[in-house]
């Protein structure tokens, strides 16, 4: 209306609002395999991670993360893709838990995509707590973005599709 066109403590309260709105991601973000060995800890704790450097940065809201995500990655001829749960260590780097281990990309450029924020990372009083963690990730990781079975994918070359959308 042309009263808020007037009132400056309008316009200053929408330019606070559209900075505080998430930052518009690319579909995918291009990153290179650095290590197929991650951290000790994670291998002592029975998981087996990657070490992922990204080519291009994403929003500092996954910085401390723990997220949910999709890796894709070109190999033989056609696109392979399986879901991960990532901690975003720091703004370029991140240790990804791979949901289906027997399936590491053989290509070392991947693509990282369908990025949800799960929750923030936390100190854990003992290893048995942040495994029984580790596990619920994992299962949100799969509700929120699909079965990670190898045979759960759809007629387009081995993709796998969102459980919660319909029109996929």
């Amino acid at each position: 209306s042309s009263v808020q066109s007037f009132n400056p403590l309008y316009r200053r309260d929408e330019q606070a609002i559209s900075r505080m709105r998430p930052q518009k991601l690319p579909e995918f973000v291009s990153a290179t395999i650095v290590s197929r060995k991650g951290s000790e800890h994670m291998t002592h704790l029975g998981f087996s991670t990657i070490l992922i450097q990204l080519q291009q940065g994403i929003p500092s809201e996954y910085l401390g993360s723990v997220t949910a995500c999709t890796i894709k990655w070109f190999s033989s001829g056609i696109w392979h893709s399986q879901l991960g749960v990532f901690h975003l260590q720091k703004p370029f780097l991140l240790e990804a838990l791979l949901l289906d281990n027997n399936r590491i990309p053989s290509s070392s450029l991947i693509l990282i995509g369908d990025l949800i924020r799960m929750r923030p990372a936390v100190k854990f009083k003992d290893d048995e707590e942040m495994s029984h963690q580790i596990k619920k990730d994992v299962l949100w990781t799969q509700t929120l973005l699909g079965a990670s079975s190898s045979n759960e994918k759809d007629a387009n070359n081995g993709l796998q599709t969102c459980h919660l959308c319909t029109i996929m």
